[in-house]
This record gives C-alpha cells, structure tokens and sequence, in this order.
C-alpha cells in the first residue's frame, strides 16, 4: 500500500483513484500508540508529499491522516515534534508554491489539535510559531499570501491560545492573535473600500475569522473586562462578513457571562452595573447604526451600506439581556428602575420603530402595520417595553414634550402589542409581546398629578393593554399563557383586597375578569367586551345555514333519531374539545355577561351623542337582533317537530354560540338595555310551547331543545332590569364560572 501511494503522490500530482482512498483510510485511523513506528513509518513521507497536492480535499485528508499516525515520542520519525518541523521546513521552501504552504498549515492545525499542550510545542519551537503568526498577520500585512493561508494561520493560533486561556498560560499567544486579527481586519477594509476591485478567494472567509478571534480576544476573561472600542469598531464595520461574524461570536457566551456577572459576589454591585451601562450603550450604538443602514437583504462581500436583518435579531437580543441583567442588579438601588438610567430612551424608542419599519406618518393611525414574520418585531416590542416602563417609572415630564410624549409613546406601544396579538403569527412574537407588557408596567401604574390631564388617554392605553392581555390568557400556546398569567398575578383582585390571582388556569380566568370589573368601569370598556363576544360568534349564521343544510335530507327519515345518531341523548356537549378552559370561548362569553350585568348602572349610562355610548348601543342592538333571529329558527323548527338530530343547539359546534348569544342578551337586559325587536316575546313563546307539550305528555318538544338552552331561554322570557331573580338565573346559566356561582348565588 505505501510503494503505490508513493509512486501516486510522486506523480504528476493529480488525483488518482489510489490515492485518495488510502488517505482517506489514514485519516480515519485511531491516533497511534507507543509500538507502531514499523506500521506508520514508511506512510509518513508519502503524505508530506500529498500535502503539496493541487487538489484541496487531498491536503486536507493528507493532513487528518497525518495527525492520525502521529505519536508523542520524540525520537521517531513520526513524533509530532518531528512531524511539526517537517512541516515548518514547507513553509520555508522558496518556490514549493501556495498548495504546498496551504497543506503545511492545515497539517500543523491538525497536529496541534490531538496535542493536549498545543503551546508547549509553540513555545519549544519559536521559529515555527514566528511563521504562524506570520501568515496569521496576512504576511505583515503585505497580502502576499492567499486569504486561505491566512485564515488558517490565525485559526491555528487562536485555538492553541483559546486552550491555553483556559488553564490561564496563553496570554503570549493571545496577546499575538489580537494583534494579528486586527491586522487583516485593517486590510481587509482597506481592500473593501475599493468595491471588490481586490476582491480574492477566501477573504470573506479571512474576515469573518479575524473578525472572531478580535471577538473573543476583546472578552479579556469577563464581561467587565471587555474593550468596548474595539468591540464598537466590529460592531459598526463596513464590512459585512467582519461584523456579521464578530456579533456571532458575542451573542454566543452572553448568557453564560452576564449570569456569572449577576452571580459574582466579589465585585461591588455598582461596578458590575456600570459595565452594563457601557456595554449596552455599545450595542444600542451598534444596534442603531445596523438598523438605520440604506436598504435590506443580504450583500457581498464590501457592501456595508445595507441592514443585514440577523445582525440586527442578534444585537437586539444582547441589549435586551443587558438590560433585563440590568434590571435585576439595579432593583435594590432604587425604586425607579427603568432603562433611563442605561441608554438614551429616545434614541432606543426610534431604533424600535425603525426595526418594525414604523414610519413617521404612520404612527398616529389607529392600525399600524407591523412586520410580523420575523423575530426583530418581537425584540422590538420587548426594547419598547423597557422604554415605556422608564418613562412611567421615571416620570420625566420634561423630556421629549412631557405627559404629551408620554401618551404618544404609550399610545403606540399598545397598538403595536395589540397587532402583535395575531394567532396565524409565531408564538415568539405573541410571547415577547406579553413580555414587552409585563415589564412596562403600564397596567399596574397610576398616572401622577404632574400629567393628570392626560389620564384619560393613558387609562384608555391601560385598558387595551388589558383586554390584550387576557387574550393572550386564551392563546395556544403555554409560554404565552404563562407570561399573561403573571402579569395578570401581580393584580389585586379588588382594591380593598391582597389576595393576588391564583395560578390554576380557570380560577385566573375568573379573578382577572373580577378584578376588570372593579377596575374598568364604563361604556368604553363594555363596548370592547361586546366586540369580543361579536368576534366570537362572527361564523354563527354561516353554522346555522350549514347544519340546516346537512340534516334537511333527513327530517322525514321513519327511522328514530337515536339509531341515526348511533349514540344516546346523554352525549357530551364538549366530548371532541380541548380541556384547556383557556381555549373555551363560551367561558369568555360567560365571564363576561356576568361583568355586564354587575356592572353599576351609573357607570353605564349612555348618550347616543357621545361616540362611545352610540357605539354600546349599536352592539347591544346588533346582539339582540342576532339572537331574535336564532330564536325564530329554534321556534320554528320546534313547531316542525323534529328529531333530536335535527336540533341545532345540541350541535357542540352550535352550542356555544348560541349559549353565548343567550347570556349576553340576559346581561343586557338586567343593565336595562331596550328590547326594540321583541327579543322577550319569542321567548316566552318558545317557554309556552315546551309547556303546553309537557301537559299533552309529549317527549318530543322536551328532547328536542338542549335543556342547558332552555334554561337560558327561561330566564330570558322573564328578565328584568336589576332584578334579583333574574341576576341568580344568569349566575345558574354560567355554568363554567362554578366558584363565582357559589359564592354570588348565596
């Protein structure tokens, strides 16, 4: 094997089928042991040779292979010590060509990789780590080399210096590898500021590794140590690959080192807070100038002058784990903890809106459009947090127009989350939107004497913030619950009360919805729980015609119901749902009714003059009309004495609807609401006709109607405003709130 390896490697040096396997084979090997010298000594010339080959797989497999056959003794041909000088005599070979030098160095990488002191070899060794550092400097910065030499000079050094930090013997080695990558990364945006004229193969490559090593140098141990001109310069280069790279390698121990900074109990707390209000106005800087770059997309290699929307996702997310470590350090501090104190709040707010391209004639309409397909708008709204917390928390009313500016930044920052709330969007984007509410504090703050003339716009912020926050309680997915659960957590659930809201999912449910009704009072905020129970009843006149459709081919079948249906009429109504309560829309429309119909009347007393009582109105309307109409469909098919198949409130996907229809009227009746379409009427016809069919004992008209949507027509036929029995029917109707039954029904 190693006579015909050797006369292919000697050949004219291109690839043959030979040749390449037995390499492969090599490279493949377990590292040798003591004893095997006779086995790998006559391989060891043939692949020196094969690291002068012009094909690139061939020197990288050459040089695995001759990592493999390496051994830690220094009297053989095969010892790495040997093996390391063989290949520095490469690089010193005048006219042996760039292929040549390239495998040397890729040998010399993979030698020191299975070394467990790679710096020991450098430092017994000067020559060769004076060459490294040679190519890794891109030749002194003279070029002369191709980037893929470069590149791999400096990786080479970087990793023995990486291993050497980590048992703290490197700092000659590291001290080089900063050196070197700053002077390629010197070059390479001299090179770029000729718009590729210069452009080689590898130097994107050559930058992207500079930039890296720059990186990690710059950490210097901890995050307190960092050299943050340096990292600003990375930060902001022109060069796409330098600082694409360079926050690559930032974002990745971040974790891990703002925790040991939150942990280290050896450095004054101000200290470690200082180092995070340098950090983070680097990255805000960073983050700023990212953002507001002339276009989008990705570029080649000297086209700095475009946002690159990764970079932008990355450096976000430092500055917000900045500023949540931040938070954390600084609570004992003060009281007023918000983002004031660590960046500038303005230049952070308008880097927001530039993330979710919010343009300036947009931001005072009443729907903005916000990018929802991506990540950024999510760190956006949690950065637009911070800034609304600071400015609440801070109450600064004399920056940036006071109280007015304010109301405008908290006025956008509750459209923003409200868009966000879209469930065909990534949960990441709904769960940092319950963040971005949680930590700005806007539903637990009350608004200071200084701007008391704009309470009204700020309340009505909070109450929006609100109504989205109990949404998110009903979203699919668990995080976001989780998050909405502990904002609504830290509410009381009445003023004169401490008890906060439980964590058990319906219990939350209920004791949100309880403590909005002590909170919110008003028509504004009824309108908005109206318009919610619209949205969840907008398919019912579409189920309606879809079920009288299906079953209309059946209603003169001779056959009985129950062998059509094939199950008894003991079915449960949500045998095919979700158990989650969070995803019930009929517990909505039941927490809801029931606030209405506790509402104080004074609260609700309506003008059709002002725009918010019209619009109560309007909905209280549309909601009785709509339930006049389903009432005439169940009264007629009543009359028509139809199978229990044919029934439409027992259809589980009818059901709620309908119920939900019931309850809402019944509270809009107890608050007074008028009547105008002979709601009550049909009711007490359909109450007259199941009871002229009992006293003929006749089953029929008893099985047909749902005896759950009985009783909620029952109640209805005999509703009154502030009625006492009416308000106990309503509570019985609302089967799903057992706990505020019990204890209002008592």
């Amino acid at each position: 094997g190693a006579s015909i390896a050797r006369q292919e490697a000697t050949s004219l040096r291109i690839i043959h089928p030979p040749l390449y396997p037995i390499l492969l084979l090599l490279s493949r090997l377990q590292p040798v042991s003591g004893g095997t010298e006779e086995v790998t000594g006559p391989f060891v010339d043939i692949v020196l040779e094969s690291l002068h080959h012009n094909h690139h797989k061939v020197r990288v497999v050459a040089s695995r292979a001759l990592a493999n056959i390496s051994s830690g003794s220094t009297d053989r041909v095969s010892s790495r010590s040997n093996l390391l000088k063989s290949c520095g005599k490469i690089l010193d070979l005048k006219g042996s060509g760039w292929n040549a030098v390239h495998g040397a160095l890729l040998a010399i990488q993979a030698l020191l990789e299975v070394c467990s002191d790679p710096e020991s070899h450098l430092n017994s060794n000067n020559d060769l780590t004076s060459k490294l550092y040679w190519y890794a400097s891109w030749c002194n910065e003279s070029c002369e080399c191709p980037p893929p030499c470069a590149s791999i000079a400096l990786e080479t050094l970087d990793d023995a210096a990486r291993r050497g930090r980590e048992v703290q013997i490197s700092s000659r080695l590291t001290e080089q590898c900063n050196k070197a990558s700053w002077a390629v990364i010197s070059r390479i945006e001299e090179i770029a500021a000729y718009r590729d004229s210069l452009n080689l193969i590898g130097q994107a490559r050559l930058g992207a590794v500079a930039s890296r090593v720059a990186c990690n140098c710059s950490f210097g141990g901890s995050l307190q140590a960092l050299d943050l001109a340096k990292l600003s310069r990375l930060f902001q280069s022109d060069v796409i690959c330098v600082r694409l790279e360079a926050v690559k390698a930032f974002k990745k121990p971040i974790y891990n080192e703002i925790d040991n900074l939150l942990n280290d109990q050896s450095t004054p707390k101000d200290a470690r807070i200082d180092a995070l209000v340098h950090l983070s106005q680097t990255l805000l800087a960073a983050l700023t100038n990212e953002t507001y770059r002339s276009g989008n997309g990705y570029v080649s290699f000297s086209g700095g002058n475009v946002t690159h929307p990764p970079t932008v996702r990355r450096i976000s997310r430092c500055l917000l784990e900045c500023a949540y470590a931040y938070k954390s350090l600084a609570k004992a501090r003060h009281d007023k903890v918000g983002f004031v104190d660590m960046i500038p709040v303005e230049e952070c707010w308008e880097t927001c809106l530039k993330m979710m391209n919010i343009l300036e004639d947009d931001r005072e309409e009443g729907q903005l459009d916000v990018d929802t397909d991506t990540s950024i708008s999510g760190n956006a709204i949690e950065l637009m947090g911070l800034c609304v917390c600071s400015l609440l928390m801070n109450n600064d009313t004399t920056r940036g127009g006071g109280g007015d500016d304010i109301v405008r930044k908290t006025g956008i920052f509750g459209k923003v989350t409200v868009r966000l709330n879209d469930p065909l969007s990534s949960w990441r984007l709904r769960h940092s939107a319950a963040l971005a509410i949680e930590t700005s504090q806007h539903i637990h703050w009350v608004a200071p004497t200084t701007i008391s003339q704009h309470a009204q716009e700020l309340s009505k912020t909070q109450l929006e913030l609100y109504v989205t926050t109990l949404k998110f309680l009903e979203d699919d997915d668990p995080d976001v619950r989780f998050v909405a659960g502990r904002v609504l957590g830290n509410l009381s659930v009445s003023p004169d009360s401490t008890r906060s809201l439980t964590s058990v999912p319906l219990l939350s449910f209920e004791k949100a919805y309880e403590y909005a009704r002590s909170r919110f009072v008003g028509s504004t905020f009824t309108s908005i729980l109206m318009s919610s129970v619209q949205e969840n009843l907008r398919n019912l006149e579409e189920d309606l015609k879809v079920f009288v459709e299906e079953t209309r081919h059946s209603e003169d079948t001779s056959k009985s119901s129950e062998l059509l249906l094939n199950l008894s009429s003991d079915r449960k109504i949500f045998e095919e749902e979700d158990a989650n309560p969070f995803e019930e829309s009929l517990l909505v429309s039941h927490l809801v009714a029931y606030m209405m119909a506790h509402q104080p009347l004074s609260s609700l007393t309506l003008s059709i003059a002002t725009k918010n009582g019209g619009d109560l109105l309007f909905l209280q309307q549309e909601m009785i009309k709509r339930c006049h109409t389903v009432m005439e469909l169940i009264y007629n098919r009543m009359l028509s004495r139809t199978h229990l198949l044919h029934d439409v409130t027992r259809s589980n996907k009818i059901f709620p609807s309908i119920h939900s229809l019931l309850v809402v009227c019944i509270a809009i009746l107890v608050q007074g609401g008028e009547d105008s379409v002979g709601l009550q009427e049909i009711a007490v016809q359909i109450v007259d006709e199941v009871s002229s069919s009992r006293e003929e004992s006749s089953s029929k008209a008893t099985n047909v109607l749902h005896p759950i949507i009985m009783e909620a027509i029952a109640t209805l036929a005999n509703a009154k405003p502030k009625d006492d029995a009416t308000l106990k029917g309503l509570v019985a109707c609302c089967f799903l709130l057992p706990k505020l039954s019990s204890s209002l029904g008592s």
